[in-house]
């Protein structure tokens, strides 16, 4: 039986990323935020071997496919005026 290389991999990311912008007045005083939200895609292939205990090799490839939604927030006001 023929063995892989012991630790081939390969990933592939893939990421989008928006944000959005805002300001006002709360009283008389001045106040700024953003919001955003980054997307995370990933792709993983890991080949190697299994070795069981009798000394038999099996090649194995595991894969993963995921996403993620990572959101994010600032909010600032000023206390006193510039």
């Amino acid at each position: 039986m023929r063995c892989r290389p012991p630790s081939a991999s390969t990933k592939t990311f893939t990421e989008a990323y928006g944000k959005l912008n805002l300001d006002g007045d709360f009283g008389s005083q001045a106040w700024s935020d953003n919001v955003g939200i980054r997307l995370v895609r990933r792709s993983l292939a890991s080949t190697g071997n299994l070795i069981a205990a009798n000394g038999s090799v099996t090649p194995t490839t595991v894969n993963r496919d995921d996403s993620e939604a990572l959101p994010s927030a600032v909010v600032r006001m000023e206390l006193s005026p510039a």
